[in-house]
């Protein structure tokens, strides 16, 4: 995502941040900016941004397929 807050914040960072985190902002306008396959979305719950345990979970089930534990 750090290209797209480079890129609606003219440069700068948090800039774009903010203007990704305003309610305004809509899934098709950071759609526009954004062209790789990961989206908030894939790792927070649109209402409340917070991290979805679904993610961890995913993340858990990956290393252990690899033989990461915890």
């Amino acid at each position: 995502m750090v290209p797209t807050y480079w890129k609606l914040g003219d440069g700068d960072i948090m800039k774009g941040f903010n203007v990704i985190a305003t309610p305004a902002v809509t899934c098709t306008r950071i759609r526009q900016t954004e062209k790789h396959a990961v989206a908030c979305i894939d790792c927070h719950d649109p209402k409340t941004m917070q991290l979805r345990v679904t993610f961890l979970e995913g993340i858990r089930t990956l290393e252990a397929s690899q033989g990461v534990a915890n």
